[in-house]
């Protein structure tokens, strides 16, 4: 997932697959497409390629999406966890 998320980060709109966990790293932020499927991928490019305004809210929505997972948010949820637990950081 990290290419996803860096290239999210950058704001860029992402194009990327049904595999592993791709789909909970890009969220809502991109188009998630069948890897095995040429043709749902040619049509998710040529989307990306025709839609300026669909681009333009993907790379809003990616940069809100990699914020998500970056290093600060990860922090924050450990932390909340071992306060959940009872442990101090």
């Amino acid at each position: 997932g990290l290419p996803v998320l860096e290239s999210m980060a950058l704001s860029t709109a992402v194009l990327t697959s049904t595999g592993g966990a791709l789909p909970e790293v890009a969220g809502d932020a991109a188009i998630i497409v069948d890897p095995y499927d040429v043709q749902a991928i040619t049509r998710g490019i040529q989307a990306l390629d025709a839609d300026s305004s669909m681009r333009s809210e993907l790379e809003l929505r990616g940069v809100s999406q990699a914020d998500k997972f970056s290093p600060e948010a990860y922090r924050a949820r450990l932390s909340m966890l071992y306060s959940k637990l009872g442990l101090t950081v």
